[in-house]
């Protein structure tokens, strides 16, 4: 990782069931002080959520094992359909995050993509800021990230890529 920002890269993903990879990120940053060199995005479980309080104790235990007090980017980890984001709606979702990133410790929202999806409203989750979908894709290069994922099981869709390039301004071919 610490050469990995010596040769330029500023975007470290990782996730909540990603074992062990936020807390591995987080003391190689905090052991070199290079919490500030980089962009950090971890991703909010939503299948593992049953009420606020659970996402409220979820977010706490990421910051912790990032041995930091913000995220730059908190993606919603595989929230493919309408009915998933609905869900979270009634829960609350919309509100906690407005009040995190409020407070500082959400920077930017957006969703992961992991297949092709029947959501088509993420704008309500994200705000103003933050990655809108891989199409607004641009928000995110234009803060200087230097990598961009894109799930594994979109590869299979060659859709998603096509929709990236125009997010980019890139041409099509």
């Amino acid at each position: 990782i610490k050469l990995a920002i010596e040769q330029g890269i500023n975007y470290f993903d990782t996730a909540y069931i990603y074992s062990g990879s936020e807390a591995a990120l987080g003391e190689i940053l905090e052991k070199n002080d290079l919490r500030d060199k980089v962009n950090i995005a971890t991703k909010l479980p939503h299948y593992l959520i049953r009420n606020m309080q659970a996402m409220e104790k979820l977010f706490q235990e990421q910051l912790k094992r990032l041995r930091t007090d913000y995220v730059d980017y908190y993606l919603m980890h595989m929230l493919n359909d309408e009915k998933s984001w609905q869900r979270l709606c009634a829960l609350g979702v919309r509100e906690w995050i407005a009040q995190k990133k409020a407070g500082g410790a959400i920077r930017n929202t957006g969703n992961l993509v992991m297949r092709d999806s029947t959501l088509t409203n993420c704008e309500a989750v994200t705000g103003n800021g933050g990655v809108r979908t891989i199409a607004d894709a641009r928000a995110m290069a234009e803060t200087g990230v230097s990598a961009i994922m894109v799930g594994r099981g979109a590869l299979g869709n060659p859709g998603i890529f096509a929709e990236l390039k125009r997010g980019l301004g890139l041409p099509s071919d």
